[in-house]
């Protein structure tokens, strides 16, 4: 008896030890907008900002407050705006080995009418502490489509992705009014967790004085991976596990104790 109810409190502590490996995720989701070169023409951005991103806002989806951001952004010399319901999302919280990991920027800018001020901007977005996925042959893949109403001929928008370790990237996506989406990807063997993802966007504006004049784009960063042979299981498999086992370590110790009640 002693020593099933030792093998049951073990069982006991690596449950817990499961669970408190599920839920130690610290990633960071951070925005950074850069529009020139002083130190107030870079705003950083996280989905706790008191100003910037709306209330609720989490690693899957910070949607801006754009009520705030353009005024900020008129104040310190942009003329660039971002339309209502600009986000950056990504699958943080529910990625796994199959479903991959992604991390997405969607946005709408647009030149605010009768200003001066800077009509380029390079939106880097970083996640870091993914745990997921991890394997032997590994692709970072970048995805751009953009919609260019109304701008110059030679307006840009160029999208990189970025992985980290070992930091390799993809080769820039470079968009113009007549060439609206583009997709290429790199190796990354292995993927290794924790990682860090990265995209970048840089826009190249220039104003035409046209007040419908505007860029939307949506771009996506993924990795993908051939899982490794006899991979670690991710937390959560591992605490099914565990309480699998243990169920069936309490079925087998009651069997016993009525085997001995009967011999008795």
């Amino acid at each position: 008896m002693n020593r099933f109810r030792g093998l049951l409190k073990l069982v006991w502590v690596l449950g817990v030890l499961a669970q408190i490996g599920g839920e130690a995720r610290a990633g960071s989701l951070t925005v950074t907008l850069t529009w020139g070169t002083a130190s107030n023409d870079t705003l950083s951005i996280t989905p706790d900002s008191l100003y910037f991103a709306q209330s609720g806002s989490t690693n899957d989806d910070l949607t801006l407050n754009t009520s705030y951001l353009n005024a900020y952004l008129l104040a310190n010399g942009s003329a660039l705006q971002f339309s209502s319901g600009s986000s950056f999302t990504s699958n943080y919280s529910t990625a796994t080995q199959t479903s991959g990991a992604e991390l997405i920027q969607s946005a709408s800018v647009y030149i605010a009418s009768g200003v001066t001020g800077s009509t380029d901007m390079t939106i880097d977005v970083t996640l870091t502490d993914w745990t997921a996925p991890s394997g032997s042959t590994g692709l970072l893949s970048s995805s751009v489509s953009a919609f260019f109403e109304d701008t110059g001929a030679s307006d840009s928008l160029t999208f990189s992705s970025f992985y980290s370790p070992p930091d390799p990237g993809t080769i820039p996506i470079i968009l113009t009014p007549s060439v609206s989406s583009g997709s290429t990807s790199v190796s990354v063997t292995p993927t290794i967790t924790p990682f860090t993802l990265t995209n970048s966007i840089q826009l190249s504006l220039t104003n035409t004085g046209i007040p419908s004049e505007s860029l939307g784009y949506n771009a996506s960063t993924t990795v993908s991976v051939t899982p490794l042979s006899g991979a670690v299981p991710e937390p959560s498999t591992l605490l099914l596990l565990v309480q699998g086992a243990a169920a069936l370590l309490g079925l087998a110790w009651r069997g016993r104790r009525k085997l001995r009640t009967a011999a008795a």
